[in-house]
């Protein structure tokens, strides 16, 4: 399986906490163990024109799998009561399964429309990235859930799907949602232009760039301020006292 990052090298680590990073790195490690080179994960993917990261998107020949992963960590039961540890309250939580039902759906939803031109079709695996999770635990809502325990299963069978059926041209479908090809490579017909945004002419222009959301644009650019007042105060002190 290759992996793809669509966020520019070292930003990664500075634009997501280490732990939820070390969580995607486990599920990335499994699938990994299971599928070849004809498939692709996308990593920190923001589709072109979107403002909302969808994260990890899994593409095979027989379609795209959005990765919903739930950083719910010491998940237990109380009663009929799913709790957690919310690490950013530093307190044990209820687990908020409307919330994640709605948010979950909502990126199936957006991966969905945007695929539905060209008929790929497109799923969802919702996961705890977490090893011997309660078997029990569910979240009412989603499309599926997915145990880590499963993961081989899953990719050995299921998600190979029927050998006999259509297959997706994977790196078309890559190129697609990263903003790397027109919509006119990928299904061969002229598609009317109503004016580019500013999300597709920087994925154009700047395609490194092109999968970062506002806010993380924000914060490259004050980088690059201050690393720009940096080297000017730098030569007046070397050159110009």
């Amino acid at each position: 399986m290759r992996v793809i990052d669509t966020v520019p090298a070292g930003l990664t680590d500075f634009l997501r906490t280490g732990r939820d990073k070390t969580n995607e790195d486990a599920v990335i490690k499994q699938f990994e163990r299971y599928l070849d080179d004809r498939y692709v994960l996308l990593r920190n993917l923001t589709l072109p024109d979107s403002e909302d990261k969808l994260g990890l998107v899994l593409v095979g020949p027989t379609g795209a799998w959005h990765l919903e992963l739930l950083h719910l960590a010491s998940l237990s039961k109380s009663g009929p009561t799913w709790m957690h540890w919310d690490h950013e309250q530093q307190s044990i939580q209820v687990v908020q399964f409307n919330e994640i039902a709605n948010a979950a759906r909502s990126r199936l939803a957006e991966l969905r429309a945007f695929l539905a031109a060209d008929g790929i079709p497109a799923y969802q695996l919702t996961m705890v990235p977490l090893l011997k999770i309660p078997r029990d635990f569910q979240v009412p809502g989603v499309e599926r859930m997915l145990f880590m325990e499963d993961i081989e299963k899953f990719a050995r069978q299921e998600l190979k799907g029927d050998p006999t059926g259509p297959k997706v041209n994977v790196n078309a479908v890559v190129s697609l949602l990263t903003g790397k090809a027109e919509r006119t490579a990928v299904i061969g017909a002229p598609v009317p232009q109503t004016g580019a945004t500013s999300g597709a002419w920087l994925k154009r222009t700047f395609p490194q760039y092109g999968n970062l959301t506002g806010q993380q644009l924000v914060l490259v650019a004050g980088f690059a301020f201050v690393n720009l007042c940096l080297c000017l105060v730098l030569v007046w002190a070397l050159f110009l006292r």
